[in-house]
């Protein structure tokens, strides 16, 4: 299937495929604008049950805060000793362009502010908003799609053709390319969805990285939209097993960045990081 998406991929920048008929992964009937209440508490559902082992296993107690009815466009992250919360709200899932897999990755980007590793915010035990976006696509979205059918999600998605051609040069098996692909299209959704809330018009493009560099680390604030798309992709393209996990005092260990080395298609973007 992935040599069918792309081979249509390659003979333009973006196609749509074919709609599919069911939202894949889910046993949800699907939204035509944002998500419904079934599909909100499905992710959170999911990201329950792949993480909180993971999350006992280091000390911590998953306390996930699933507001369907709040209407704030919010979610985030903190720790209370050793309950370990995550806090999603249905006024963000509900905005018009979401979807399943994008507030997939607004999922695991709250979770990676628990399990990203290095670096970490000021005074708090978290990893940073830019390190919670690498966390987003080189570890969580290859465990949350990784029972799916990835290939009957693409078939309802606009394919970029670059990202394509850069999940098939990262990985050597169809399954990887796609949940590489799916990954990285949910993630410039979740992009999109959170610039129209920002009221942010700037064009992001997978062919455009953000070349300014970093000045600081970034602590408290997100880095710009065109930066997290280029952290979204490189994450997704990093071949580190997804079981390799990351370190809170190594940036190294469970990534693609390597001490003393350029950065490489699976680096953190220099855009917010400095090793």
């Amino acid at each position: 299937m992935i040599r069918q998406i792309l081979a249509i991929a390659l003979l333009t920048t973006s196609v749509q495929v074919a709609k599919a008929q069911s939202m894949v992964g889910s046993t949800c009937a699907p939204s035509a604008s944002g998500l419904t209440k079934c599909e909100f508490d499905e992710v959170v559902a999911k990201i329950d049950r792949i993480y909180r082992p993971q999350f006992a296993t280091l000390g911590g107690h998953l306390w996930l805060r699933a507001n369907w009815k709040s209407n704030d466009l919010n979610a985030h992250a903190n720790e209370y000793g050793p309950y370990w919360m995550v806090s999603f709200t249905g006024g963000l899932a509900r905005q018009p362009r979401m979807t399943r897999d994008a507030f997939a990755m607004v999922a695991c980007h709250e979770v990676g502010h628990h399990l990203g590793g290095a670096p970490q915010m000021m005074l708090l035990p978290l990893s940073n908003e830019g390190e919670a976006d690498y966390f987003t696509t080189l570890k969580c979205s290859r465990e949350f799609f990784a029972d799916e059918d990835n290939a009957g999600a693409l078939r309802g998605t606009l394919v970029d053709r670059y990202a394509a051609d850069e999940c098939k040069k990262s990985f050597a098996t169809s399954p990887e390319r796609l949940i590489c692909l799916r990954s990285v299209m949910a993630a410039k959704r979740l992009v999109e969805v959170l610039q129209v809330i920002n009221k942010d018009a700037t064009k992001i493009s997978f062919r455009t990285p953000e070349t300014k560099p970093a000045s600081i680390f970034s602590g408290f604030s997100h880095p710009k939209a065109q930066c997290r798309l280029d952290t979204f992709l490189n994450g997704a393209r990093c071949g580190v097993p997804v079981k390799t996990a990351l370190s809170a005092t190594s940036y190294e260990a469970g990534s693609c960045d390597r001490k003393d080395e350029p950065p490489n298609e699976g680096s953190r973007p220099r855009c917010w990081f400095r090793p």
